[in-house]
């Protein structure tokens, strides 16, 4: 049975406009990276899991350049173990971990034959005016299971929801597929980019939280001194919302979480501020919205104050 590609592989063959585009951009990224890390990235961009954290590792690395000397894995102060970025400029000094938020749910990890079987179908649909993605697989699929069937109930849904965003759930014997669905990134006769307008957005708060805490406790907490920022990438199509995003990060003593913000919630009491990025994956990651929430207990870095007037573009942070 022939090994499957990883993401990153597929990438590579530049088979699709958008594939050359993205492969242009990692290898300008690469090319600046520092070389005694290259190694380690390059094995996660080309790992089977690995693709999405090492990219928007990438991504974060390229942000951080513009802003000042960035140096890679670091030693952070009064800590044994190593963050991802330093950031050293005339005027400040500050850490950023980046960590990328999923749905704690998907229990996505088939064997090599379900994996082909899930990419051919996947590639099937990629003629479709959506975007696909492949969210949680379930039991045992059949041998005798037609990937042409699969496909013909995925298309039938999706007309049925009229082009609607959501969940699709296909199943078939003890063998269950949650696919998630919206509609392509267009440009109209201008050239300009058009994001579909989602009208459907879960309660994220909790996945955001668990995501936040786990690098606040590990890094946040260990030196109060040091000025530690997190930067975390919302890829669940469902929790991004900056309500979702406030109820994670701050006290809220009120229903409305844009009148309740009395401070960082105490889990994150010592992270000075949190950049989040909206969906920046390798099907949108140009017109992924960037913002930024500050711990009014901290002075935010210069270099980053702009990001506190407005949601900014991250093309215009990185470039194409």
């Amino acid at each position: 049975m022939s090994k499957s590609k990883t993401i990153y592989q597929t990438i590579q063959e530049e088979r699709t406009p958008e594939d050359v585009e993205i492969n242009h951009w990692i290898k300008k990224s690469l090319s600046q990276y520092p070389e005694n890390h290259k190694k380690q990235i390059l094995g996660d961009l080309n790992s089977k899991d690995g693709f999405l954290n090492a990219f928007f590792e990438l991504i974060v690395y390229y942000f951080l350049c513009k802003l000042g000397c960035v140096i890679v894995h670091p030693d952070y102060p009064s800590k044994r173990g190593k963050v991802d970025f330093e950031v050293r400029n005339d005027k400040e000094q500050f850490f950023v971990e980046a960590t990328v938020c999923k749905d704690s749910k998907s229990n996505l990890n088939p064997n090599n034959g379900e994996q082909d079987f899930l990419q051919r179908i996947t590639k099937s649909l990629s003629g479709l005016d959506f975007n696909i993605h492949i969210e949680n697989v379930e039991g045992k699929l059949n041998d005798s299971t037609k990937e042409k069937d699969i496909i013909k109930k995925i298309k039938q849904i999706i007309i049925k929801k009229c082009c609607k965003p959501g969940y699709i759930w296909i199943e078939k014997d003890d063998w269950k597929l949650t696919l998630s669905v919206e509609p392509k990134i267009s440009k109209n006769k201008k050239n300009t980019v058009i994001e579909p307008v989602r009208k459907w957005v879960g309660e994220g708060s909790q996945p955001i939280q668990k995501s936040l805490m786990k690098k606040a406790k590990k890094w946040g907490m260990k030196n109060k001194e040091s000025i530690f920022i997190i930067a975390l990438n919302i890829c669940h199509p469902e929790y991004c919302s900056p309500i979702g995003e406030m109820r994670a990060i701050y006290e809220i003593h009120d229903r409305d979480p844009i009148n309740g913000k009395d401070g960082f919630s105490k889990y994150l009491s010592h992270v000075a501020g949190i950049i989040v990025f909206d969906r920046a994956f390798k099907e949108r990651y140009k017109v992924s919205p960037v913002r930024f929430y500050q711990n009014p207990m901290y002075r935010t870095p210069t270099c980053l104050e702009f990001l506190k007037e407005k949601e900014v573009n991250l093309a215009s942070l990185i470039g194409s």
